[in-house]
C-alpha cells in the first residue's frame, strides 16, 4: 500500500471510530435517562396553607396571615430507593409537615385506588443540618427499579440529574461535579425551585447527591453559577439510619 493510501486509510478509521464512540456514549445516555425517569417522583408537601391579607392601619398597608384551609403546600422531587417504598428528598420540601404526596406521572398504582397517579407518604426521617429527609409510602409503586446509592464521588465526575423545576415534568440537565466544602458537593448543572431533592446520577445511574440550592460567585441565592447537593456521605447515613421505619 502506497504512503498516501495508509494515511488516508488511517484518517478515515480515525473518523469513523470518532463518531462510532459519539454515537455510543450519546445512545447510552438516552437509555441511562430512560431507565432512571421512573425511579424519580414529584413530592408535595401536604399541611396548613396560610394566605396574606392587607388590612390598613395608621401606618399604611400592613399585611396579617389567615390560614385558608389544608393541602398541597408546594412541591419538590425525589428519588426511589428501595421496592418497599423509601423515598429520599431534601428536608427543606417536607419542612413543617409529616405528610406527603407522592406523584410518580405515571398509572403504577394498585387498581381502583381513588387517584392512581398520587400515592400519599409520610416523613420517617429528616436531617435537617445536611437538608436531606426520607419519605415513605403507604404503600409501594409497582414497575419501578430502586435507585442504588454510590459508594463514593469525586472532582470532574461527569453526572445527571432528574427532577421537577417549576411546571416542567422530569426535565434532565447535565454537568460534572466541580467540588467539595465542607459536607457539600458543587455542581456546575442547572436547577430550579422544584428540583429540590431530586437525584443527581453518575453515569452508571447511581445516585451521587441530590439537588439542593443555585448559588454564584456573588452568593447570590438563586443565579447561574454552581448548584449545590446534598452530600453523599448523609444520603448513606440518614438511609442506613432510618431505612427499616
Amino acid at each position: 500500500m502506497k504512503p498516501w493510501a495508509k494515511s488516508a486509510f488511517f484518517i478515515a478509521l480515525n473518523i469513523a471510530t470518532f463518531y462510532s464512540l459519539k454515537w455510543y456514549y450519546d445512545t447510552r445516555q438516552v437509555l441511562l435517562v430512560s431507565a432512571l425517569l421512573p425511579s424519580v417522583v414529584k413530592v408535595a408537601p401536604i399541611g396548613p396553607i396560610f394566605r396574606y391579607v392587607p388590612y390598613l392601619t395608621a401606618e399604611g398597608i400592613e399585611f396579617k396571615r389567615q390560614r385558608a384551609g389544608f393541602g398541597v403546600m408546594g412541591h419538590g422531587s425525589g428519588v426511589y430507593l428501595s421496592k418497599d417504598g423509601l423515598i429520599v428528598t431534601c428536608a427543606h420540601v417536607v419542612e413543617g409537615t409529616p405528610l406527603v404526596e407522592i406523584d410518580p406521572k405515571e398509572r403504577l398504582a394498585p387498581k381502583g385506588y381513588r387517584n392512581s397517579s398520587k400515592v400519599l407518604g409520610y416523613v420517617v426521617g429528616r436531617d435537617i443540618k445536611h437538608d436531606v429527609a426520607l419519605v415513605r409510602l403507604i404503600y409501594p409503586l409497582k414497575g419501578i427499579e430502586a435507585v442504588k446509592i454510590a459508594s463514593s464521588v469525586r472532582k470532574g465526575l461527569p453526572v445527571l440529574t432528574i427532577g421537577f423545576p417549576g411546571p416542567f415534568h422530569k426535565y434532565v440537565t447535565a454537568g460534572v461535579i466541580s467540588g467539595m466544602r465542607g459536607t457539600d458537593l458543587y455542581s456546575d448543572v442547572s436547577i430550579a425551585p422544584g428540583n429540590s431533592g431530586g437525584g443527581v446520577f453518575d453515569i452508571n445511574g447511581r445516585l451521587v447527591g441530590l439537588a439542593r440550592a443555585m448559588t454564584g460567585p456573588l452568593n447570590i441565592p438563586i443565579s447561574q453559577g454552581f448548584s449545590v447537593l446534598t452530600s453523599l456521605k448523609a444520603i448513606r447515613e440518614i438511609v442506613s439510619k432510618y431505612e427499616g421505619f
